[in-house]
């Protein structure tokens, strides 16, 4: 009978020299990224509570005060001032700019926040426009009314105009 030999080594195989050399700088960038991706993390959490520490501390704190009949009264006052200001001027001034018309020229824009009225003084060269530009300003969801004060014939660059006045009230 004849012998067989067998041989059960493994053959190495072809070491790739830049294969080994590119996981290696990979696994040296993964582990640079994790170390900054940490430490930006602990950085921020920080951040975080010294905010935290930073609004809890800057709260204002009530304090009641006896005023003077004076003080109480200049108090109002100022309080008067202050709601006189804080009126819907952005969504007035808007609500007019949904209203224009390219043939109309504002003229000018007179807003009253006590009477919650718009003096508004204007010129057009075709007048039909101008009760156009009425009906516009009647379909703004912001105002209550819009009435015509006066109407005056006017030259503008040597064509025939119209100058008018509107008091719109808003809600």
């Amino acid at each position: 009978m004849k012998m067989i030999k067998l041989n059960h080594t493994l053959q190495s195989s072809n070491k790739k020299p830049m294969a080994s050399a590119a996981l290696g700088i990979s696994l040296f960038l993964l582990l640079i990224s994790l170390y900054f991706f940490q430490s930006s993390n602990v950085m921020l959490t920080s951040l975080k509570d010294e905010q935290q520490q930073h609004s809890v501390s800057s709260q204002p704190r009530a304090v009641a005060v006896k005023l003077t009949e004076q003080q109480q009264t200049e108090l109002n006052a100022v309080n008067a001032a202050i709601s006189d200001i804080d009126r819907p001027w952005q969504q007035l001034f808007k609500a007019l700019e949904m209203a224009w018309l390219k043939d109309i020229s504002l003229l000018s824009v007179e807003p009253n926040a006590k009477t919650k009225t718009v003096h508004l003084r204007a010129v057009t060269l075709p007048i039909e426009q101008m009760s156009a530009y009425i009906t516009r300003l009647k379909q703004q969801k912001l105002f209550k009314s819009v009435s015509l004060i006066s109407t005056e014939a006017v030259k503008i660059d040597g064509q025939d105009g119209t100058q008018f006045e509107l008091i719109v009230t808003w809600s």
